[in-house]
């Protein structure tokens, strides 16, 4: 892993990236960052941009909820990796066992005992939510959500817990291809795993409920993540 310092900020990455690219990923850090639109949008906020040798990348920026919101909206303490480091690792080792999420191109932070760090992938280009699919072209969801729900108990067989999985946390390409998106705070989950994939299934029925999306979406994705109880159940046995 390649560790850079310029201008005051931090940077991480596999790549080689010259002097041109690392100050192209500090302007872009830099840009006020907007909330995507959509009531499944979450606290996240991006900026989307291009850099040369990279191609079109989104930076993703960590923000905090509850009360400390109101005083450190995006500082954190430093214990051990940034959260952007910390998601990119994770992110890493899923797309290393098959499955299809954003490659991460470099980590970017500034500060030592409080500091603000934001996550460089690469952009899943003409992209919708599946939410946005289930509501302009629901014919797609008999197509789309089988494939998603295979990878949902890859994640489950892997002991992956994605603590925020729902409909807007779904991107669906030009392409068909179903990608999952923002692993922040996903971790190895060390209980049952029948236990870990009925947090999948209520997360999932709850947002499809609370934002009116298509029944469709529940009835898919719950019946297939279900077919692998057996196996599941076997695995528990062992």
């Amino acid at each position: 892993m390649n560790q850079y310092s310029e201008k005051g900020y931090g940077l991480e990455s596999a790549l080689e990236l010259d002097s041109s690219q690392r100050e192209s990923l500090i302007e872009l850090v830099k840009r006020p960052q907007e909330r995507q639109a959509g009531d499944l949008s979450g606290r996240a906020k991006v900026t989307f941009g291009e850099v040369r040798g990279l191609g079109r990348v989104v930076v993703k920026g960590y923000h905090r909820g509850g009360l400390l919101r109101a005083f450190l909206p995006s500082m954190f303490v430093k214990w051990g990796l940034t959260r952007a480091e910390t998601e990119s690792e994770m992110l890493l080792y899923i797309a290393e066992r098959g499955l299809t999420v954003p490659k991460p191109l470099a980590t970017v932070s500034k500060g030592w005992f409080l500091y603000r760090a934001w996550l460089v992938l690469e952009e899943v280009e003409g992209h919708l939510t599946l939410a946005e699919v289930s509501r302009q072209n629901p014919d797609l969801l008999d197509e789309l959500v089988p494939e998603l729900a295979r990878m949902v108990r890859e994640l489950i067989q892997l002991r992956i817990c994605h603590v925020d999985l729902h409909p807007g946390n779904v991107l669906v390409d030009d392409q068909k291809r179903v990608w999952m998106i923002d692993f922040d705070k996903a971790f190895f989950f060390k209980g049952n795993l029948e236990t870990l994939q009925e947090q999948y299934l209520r997360r999932w029925r709850r947002a499809v409920i609370k934002h009116s999306l298509p029944d469709a979406l529940s009835e898919l994705f719950c019946g297939g993540v279900l077919r692998n109880l057996r196996i599941l159940r076997e695995r528990e046995e062992e």
